[in-house]
């Protein structure tokens, strides 16, 4: 995938990671995740073990993936 709105919640990190090519620290760093599953869990799961709704915690990554794009893109 290469638009970050095809982003869903049933996605790995390491998949999201790997269609986007981030590093896998974005996403750890960003969201603080300190599971020792990272990055093969996915955003739902993730969500629900922190008590965060799926969808907001969704909308969350699609901003870090986005900024990070944003930021990394050459001139």
């Amino acid at each position: 995938i290469t638009d970050v709105e095809m982003v869903e919640n049933w996605m790995t990190f390491d998949y999201i990671n790997a269609s986007f090519g981030l590093s896998p620290s974005v996403l750890k760093d960003s969201l603080h995740i300190t599971d020792s599953r990272y990055p093969r869990m996915s955003i739902r799961r993730t969500a629900r073990e922190r008590g965060i709704s799926p969808d907001a915690y969704l909308l969350e990554v699609k901003t870090i993936i986005r900024e990070y794009l944003l930021s990394n893109m050459a001139p």
